[in-house]
C-alpha cells in the first residue's frame, strides 16, 4: 500500500480545496507572462460590469451591476456566476468588445477584484475579440466621475489589456 498525503488549501474567503499526492511536495510559484495585446478593430463595444460602485444610468455603454450586499462569500459566488454568464454571452457574439470590471479600491466589495482572473481567461479564449480590464475606483466618486474615469482608462491598441489601477487613493 502506498501512503498518500492530503493537502488542504484555504483561500481568504474560507473556501477549501483538497488534493492528494503520492509522497510528493507540491510548491506553487507565480510566473508572470506578458498578456495578449489588444487588436485594433476600429469600433469596439464597451461593456462595464460594476461591483460595489455606482454607475450612471445615462451612460452610453452597456452596464451590468453585480450585487455585493449581504453575506460577502455568497455575494461573491453569485457575482462570479453572473459575470460568467455575461462573458459567455459576449463570447458567443464573437464581436469586438472591451469589458471593464469596476470595483472599489477599499471595503468588502474590493474582493470582487478577484473576478479579474475569470475575465482574463475569457480574454484568452476569445481569440482576440474580447479584451478585459480591472479598474479599481474610489467608491466615494460620483457615478458620472466613475464613468468618465473608466472611459479614460479604456485600453487602446498595444497596451496590456488588464490594468490594475487605483484611480484615486483614499
Amino acid at each position: 500500500l502506498r501512503r498518500q498525503r492530503q493537502m488542504c488549501i484555504r483561500d481568504r474567503l474560507g473556501s477549501v480545496a483538497a488534493a492528494r499526492s503520492d509522497d510528493v511536495t507540491v510548491i506553487y510559484r507565480p510566473v508572470w507572462t506578458p498578456g495578449v495585446e489588444t487588436k485594433n478593430f476600429g469600433s469596439v463595444t464597451r461593456v462595464v460590469v460594476t461591483a460595489g460602485v455606482e454607475f450612471p444610468a445615462t451612460s452610453d455603454v452597456t452596464h451590468y451591476a453585480l450585487e455585493t450586499g449581504g453575506d460577502t462569500a455568497e455575494a461573491f459566488e453569485v457575482g462570479a456566476l453572473r459575470l460568467l454568464n455575461i462573458l459567455k454571452g459576449l463570447l458567443a457574439e464573437n464581436a469586438p468588445v472591451h469589458v471593464q470590471l469596476a470595483v472599489p479600491n477599499r471595503g468588502p466589495a474590493a474582493l470582487f477584484a478577484g473576478l479579474a482572473g475569470m475575465m482574463r481567461a475569457a480574454e484568452q479564449e476569445s481569440g482576440g475579440s474580447l479584451t478585459a480590464q480591472l479598474v479599481e475606483v474610489d467608491p466615494s466618486l460620483s457615478p458620472v466621475d466613475i464613468d468618465a474615469r473608466l472611459g479614460r482608462e479604456t485600453v487602446s491598441d498595444g497596451h496590456v489589456p488588464v490594468s490594475y489601477t487605483h484611480l484615486t487613493l483614499p
